[in-house]
This record gives C-alpha cells, sequence and structure tokens, in this order.
C-alpha cells in the first residue's frame, strides 16, 4: 500500500525550510532520514518529495509516509483596486474603468498636479511602475505599468 500526502503551497512560498504539522499515535516516532521530527518544530526541504519514516511504539514496526509538495500556478492578477491622493485636503479618489485599464480622478481647484503622490492599491502579489507613494507630474496622463505574479503585464 502506498502511504502517501500532496499538498500545495501558495506560489511564493519557499519549499526549503517548511515546517510540518503533524500528529502520531501515542508512542510513535517520526524521521526524516536519520532527524527525529517534531510537529511545528521541525523544518524540511519540499522541493522534492520527503519521505517520513514512522516507527510504532513497538519501536520495530515501520511505515514510509511519502510528502509532496506543490506549489500554486503563479497569480495573473494585475488590477489596480484603487488609486487615490491622500495629501490633497479632501482627498481625491480615482475612478477605475477596468474594461479600458484607466483612471480618472478630479482634484480640487487650483492644486499643482506636477508632483502629486499616489496612493496605489493592487491585486495581490502584483506591483506597479512607477510606484505608489512615488511623487508624478500628471499635467499629461501618466501611464502605469501593474505587474502580476506571473510576470504579464498590464498598463494602465
Amino acid at each position: 500500500m502506498n502511504h502517501s500526502v500532496g499538498l500545495t503551497v501558495p506560489y511564493a512560498t519557499e519549499l526549503n525550510g517548511l515546517v510540518a504539522t503533524f500528529t502520531l499515535t501515542e508512542g510513535a516516532t517520526a524521521n526524516v532520514g536519520d532527524t527525529e521530527q517534531s510537529s511545528e518544530v521541525t523544518p524540511n526541504d519540499f522541493t522534492n518529495p520527503v519521505t517520513y519514516t514512522l516507527t510504532a511504539q513497538d519501536a520495530v514496526t515501520t511505515q514510509n509516509w511519502v510528502v509532496t509538495v506543490s506549489k500554486a500556478a503563479p497569480s495573473s492578477a494585475k488590477e489596480i483596486i484603487s488609486f487615490r491622493f491622500e495629501a490633497l485636503n479632501p482627498p481625491s479618489t480615482g475612478v477605475i474603468n477596468a474594461g479600458e485599464h484607466s483612471i480618472s480622478i478630479e482634484v480640487p481647484f487650483g492644486t499643482n498636479v506636477t508632483a502629486l503622490v499616489p496612493n496605489i492599491a493592487l491585486s495581490d502579489f502584483a506591483i506597479v511602475s512607477p510606484a505608489s507613494g512615488v511623487a508624478q507630474n500628471f499635467t499629461n496622463p501618466v501611464n502605469y505599468t501593474v505587474t502580476a505574479q506571473d510576470g504579464t503585464q498590464q498598463i494602465w
């Protein structure tokens, strides 16, 4: 009988140094190679399948379990969720048109638009360039490139 455990972790998870949580029957022990394992304590490299050898309370009976950890696919989300100028009084919030990948925003009359600092919220794991929190000259439209975790990009 093949005893195995398979699980999937988020894409960005580092597989070397993962610490497993497990429960053994009373008196049983677990080893990976020569290293005794303790639940929620002992790190292992799960880049490749890891074999846990379980030894029963009788210290003779053993059973191997193979644990295989896979990474989920990287996120392809590259959306701007919100775009605000927090420092303005009152703060200005952009209107996002996701279909056209555009944002329009009104600022108070008389605002100097040559060095506005946007606060930009993105899809999980995405990054944006120019970065959120960096002053930009908005005299003309500014392009923002959002890069998803999978490396795909969208210009806003």
